[in-house]
């Protein structure tokens, strides 16, 4: 057997065709590795096309909702998705942790609490607010101390307005005794100053003076929201 055939004989291991099935081992190794790779990216892609989804979802159908019922909205103007679900959920913990309270301390026969989508209405009787006069009782107190610790500080871009209206009567204001609206503004401010105490924004609180039943106090909550800009901008 001659040298040239020696170099031809294809069962000689080490020979040309040896060489070769090893270099394709090689390459099916790293054609399986970056097959895996490839697996493994196609997999977090679709995680993360099923994590959107529900976001995806949900905006539609608040959107629905929105444009349907014009909730919060009466300008018909759209909202940020991530702003008006912020809203929302400031809205229902003050409205859920504000409802507790009320039952709580005072008793379903003394209030009603009426919730209209970012505002939260709240009507109470006089006899559980002030002992004397304008003289705020331990359960006014504790209600505001309360829910301040409960829903304080709102969400970023979330401020809570809150409104206090005492009612002097049925008459006409013209007609209403001094005594009378001396007693009405006192008692509007002992509830705006008991807010206060607690941490509300002062720069958010009203009070006024109405025309309805003197027994009644109107505490009104507002959840508005603002762009997070404006707000670092302001400081």
């Amino acid at each position: 057997m001659t040298m040239s055939d020696i170099s031809q004989d294809k069962t000689i291991p080490g020979g040309p065709v040896s060489r070769r099935k090893a270099g394709g081992a090689g390459a099916a190794g790293v054609t399986a590795m970056l097959s895996i790779f490839l697996l493994l990216l196609a997999f977090f892609l679709m995680l993360n096309s099923l994590a959107r989804f529900e976001t995806t979802k949900t905006r539609a159908v608040l959107g629905s909702l929105n444009a349907t019922f014009n909730i919060g909205n009466p300008t018909g103007r759209e909202h940020e998705f991530s702003s008006f679900v912020g809203k929302v959920g400031a809205a229902e913990r003050l409205h859920n942790e504000a409802g507790e309270l009320l039952r709580t301390l005072f008793g379903i026969d003394q209030y009603q609490l009426i919730r209209i989508g970012n505002v939260i209405v709240v009507d109470i009787e006089t006899r559980g607010l002030f002992a004397q006069g304008a003289n705020p009782t331990p359960k006014l107190l504790v209600f505001t101390s309360r829910l301040a610790s409960s829903v304080l500080p709102p969400p970023p871009g979330v401020k809570i307005m809150t409104e206090v209206t005492m009612h002097y009567g049925p008459e006409p204001f013209e007609e209403v005794a001094p005594d009378t609206l001396d007693l009405a503004t006192n008692r509007a401010g002992a509830v705006i100053r008991a807010f206060g105490r607690t941490g509300f924004a002062e720069e958010h609180l009203s009070t006024g003076l109405a025309s309805g039943n003197p027994r009644q106090v109107r505490i009104e909550f507002q959840v508005i929201d603002t762009p997070f800009i404006r707000l670092k901008a302001a400081q």
